[in-house]
């Protein structure tokens, strides 16, 4: 991991950055500072819980679906609280938990943090990930970018849950996924 990544700032014992948040349907999307309280305010250099990982972000997508639970989040739901914006994020692993052990500071991962009533996302400058919540997660692969592997989660959990939904045998097939626009196609050659 390169030193240079600079950690969030710390003051009254809340970690702060910048996030593209909403509070509901009617608010728009705002790029302001978010704050989230450090688990020990005696201890300002850990960020995270034992079950997470704080990571900087290199890359999101967006998603139909993120722009669908912006409109749909009604008023009453949390009212008041800031909502983060975004799901399928790529980065750098700043921070990892003590429980943590298939990751470690340094790791390039891409993960599906979508949350929809809570105030993280992926359009952020850093995000938490909680393991016992966020099951996608993965490291990235060398030969891919940030952006390659932001762009994955979401259409290719779809994609996976489409072919095990579909009961067709697919072992020894080829299967092409089509999701470059708004959609997942998936289409079967036998």
């Amino acid at each position: 991991m390169s030193t240079s990544i600079p950690f969030p700032k710390v003051e009254d014992g809340k970690f702060k950055y910048k996030a593209v948040v909403y509070t509901n349907y009617s608010t728009p999307l705002t790029y302001q500072e978010v704050s989230f309280a450090l688990p020990d305010p005696a201890n300002p250099t850990q960020f995270v819980k034992d079950d997470e990982i704080l990571i900087k972000v290199k890359a999101s997508s967006l998603n139909p679906v993120d722009l669908l639970l912006h409109q749909l989040a009604f008023k009453f739901i949390k009212r008041g609280q800031l909502k983060g914006f975004g799901g399928d994020v790529s980065g750098d692993i700043l921070q990892v938990g003590s429980s943590i052990k298939d990751y470690k500071v340094g790791d390039r991962i891409v993960a599906d943090i979508l949350d929809i009533v809570g105030p993280n996302g992926s359009f952020g400058e850093y995000a938490v990930i909680n393991m016992k919540t966020y099951t996608l997660l993965s490291k990235i692969p060398d030969a891919m970018t940030y952006q390659q592997a932001a762009a994955l989660p979401i259409v290719s959990g779809t994609s996976f849950c489409l072919l095990e939904d579909s009961g067709i045998d697919l072992k020894g097939k080829n299967v092409l996924i089509l999701g470059g626009g708004s959609s997942v196609e998936v289409q079967k050659r036998l």
